[in-house]
C-alpha cells in the first residue's frame, strides 16, 4: 500500500510536468535545437534553424508581443532561438519587459540591441489592450486582448502609465557593472551553477525524495525534515532556473522550475509575480505586486494603512504565504476572483501562454498533499498525532 501511494504521489506531481498535455504546451517548450550561447550576432550566412518536425503548425498564435522601451516586437520567429528557452518569452506575452531586457542582457547590452533591431515590429493600434487593468482571463478571453504590458497597475483608479517607471537605462554605474560581469563571467557557462552547486542540488533532492516517501508512510521525523530540506532544494534551482541563469540549457531550467511544486509555490503565479512585477518594478507600490500580497501587513509607505492590524498580523500571514502561492491564488484566478478582498484588479494572474486546465492540472500535486493525511486517518492508518 505505501509503494503504491507513493507511486501515485510523484505520478500526481509528474502530470504537472508532462510536455504534451495540449500542443500549446508543446510548442512552448525549449526546441531541441537550440543553441547554448549567449545572445549575439549570427554568423555571416548561417541557415536558420530548424524548429523540428511540425511544430510551426502546432504554435497557436500568429505572434509573439513583447514591448521594449516603448515599441512592440514580434518574437516568434526567434523564440526557438532564445538562449534563455522559448518558454520564457511565452509566458512574457503581451508584457512591457524594458528593465528585463536591459537587465539581463547588460554584459552584452550591444549585441543584444543590434539582435532586437532585427525582429519585425508591431504596430500598437494591432494590438488590443483590455478595457481595464489586470484582467481576468474571461474578460480577456471574450475581449480578444493580450493581458496588458503590467502584472499589476491601475490600483484604485490610478491611471496606467503610458511608459514603464523605470531609472535611467545608462549610466557610470551601469558601464561599470556591464565591465565586472564580462570579466567576472567571460562565458556563458561561466555564470551558471557550478559543479559544487550541482553536486548540493543532487544531495538536496535526493534528500526531498526520500522525505516525501517517509511522508507518505507516516514518519513523523519525514514530515519535521521535509519543509526544511525542500526548502535547501528549491533554493538550488528555482529563482535560477526561472531566470534563466542555472544553466546553459534552457530545458533544464524550464524543468528545474518545478521543484517549487507542490508546498512552496506554484510556478505558474510566481512567473509573473516575482519575475515580470517584482524584479522590473521593485518597491513601486503602483506596479510591484509583491508589496500588496501580505496586506494588512504595510510592506511600503505608499500602501494604504489598514487599521487595527499590527507586527503579529504579519507573522500570520507570512506563516501562510507558502499556502497562498501555492493553493490560494492559483484557485482565485481559476475563480475569477481577485488575489485580496482590497482591489477588484489585484490579480496575481497565470501567464498568457498558459491555459486554465494547465493550472488547474498544477494543483493536483498539492491536492494529493492535502487529502493524503486524510485519507490515510479515514483508513485508520493514523490513530495519533505522531503516529
Amino acid at each position: 500500500a505505501s509503494m503504491a501511494a507513493i507511486a501515485f504521489t510523484m505520478a500526481s506531481a509528474c502530470l504537472v510536468l508532462l510536455p504534451g498535455l495540449s500542443p500549446s504546451t508543446h510548442a512552448r517548450l525549449p526546441s531541441s535545437s537550440l543553441r547554448m550561447v549567449a545572445l549575439a550576432e549570427p554568423a555571416a550566412g548561417a541557415k536558420p534553424r530548424s524548429r523540428g518536425a511540425g511544430q510551426r503548425e502546432r504554435v497557436s498564435t500568429t505572434s509573439l508581443p513583447l514591448r521594449i522601451d516603448g515599441a512592440w516586437y514580434d518574437l516568434l520567429s526567434y523564440a526557438d532561438e532564445h538562449p534563455g528557452g522559448r518558454w520564457l518569452l511565452e509566458y512574457a506575452r503581451g508584457r512591457d519587459v524594458t528593465a528585463l531586457f536591459h537587465a539581463i542582457h547588460m554584459k552584452n547590452s550591444k549585441l543584444a540591441t543590434a539582435a532586437l533591431s532585427r525582429l519585425p515590429r508591431l504596430e500598437s493600434e494591432s494590438l488590443p489592450q483590455p478595457s481595464r487593468p489586470c484582467p481576468f482571463p474571461s474578460e480577456q478571453a471574450s475581449e480578444g486582448t493580450l493581458q496588458g504590458p503590467y502584472v499589476l497597475a491601475g490600483l484604485d483608479g490610478k491611471p496606467v502609465p503610458e511608459a514603464p517607471p523605470l531609472p535611467p537605462i545608462e549610466s557610470e554605474l551601469r558601464r561599470d557593472l556591464a565591465e565586472m560581469l564580462r570579466r567576472e563571467f567571460p562565458t556563458p557557462a561561466s555564470s551558471k551553477a557550478s559543479a559544487a552547486h550541482w553536486a548540493r542540488t543532487i544531495a538536496a533532492l535526493v534528500g526531498t525524495v526520500a522525505c516525501w516517501a517517509g511522508w507518505v508512510q507516516g514518519s513523523a521525523l519525514a514530515c519535521l525534515l521535509l519543509p526544511f530540506v525542500h526548502w535547501v532544494l528549491i533554493a538550488h534551482t528555482v529563482h535560477e532556473a526561472t531566470h534563466g541563469n542555472l544553466h546553459t540549457d534552457p530545458r533544464i531550467n524550464f524543468w528545474a522550475q518545478f521543484t517549487s511544486h507542490p508546498i512552496c509555490f506554484n510556478v505558474f503565479v510566481w512567473i509573473p509575480q516575482h519575475l515580470l512585477s517584482h524584479h522590473q518594478y521593485t518597491n513601486d507600490d503602483a506596479l510591484d505586486v509583491d508589496l500588496h500580497h501580505l496586506r494588512p501587513a504595510r510592506l511600503h509607505p505608499g500602501c494604504e494603512v489598514d487599521e487595527g492590524y499590527g507586527g503579529a498580523n504579519f507573522i500570520f500571514k507570512g506563516y501562510f504565504s507558502t499556502m497562498g502561492m501555492s493553493v490560494l491564488w492559483p484557485v482565485r484566478v481559476l475563480q475569477q476572483k481577485s488575489t485580496g478582498r482590497w482591489y477588484r484588479n489585484l490579480v496575481t494572474p497565470k501567464p498568457d501562454a498558459v491555459s486554465d486546465a494547465e493550472l488547474a492540472l498544477s494543483l493536483l500535486p498539492v491536492g494529493c498533499v492535502l487529502l493524503w493525511p486524510w485519507l490515510r486517518m479515514l483508513a485508520g492508518a493514523i490513530t495519533h498525532t505522531l503516529g
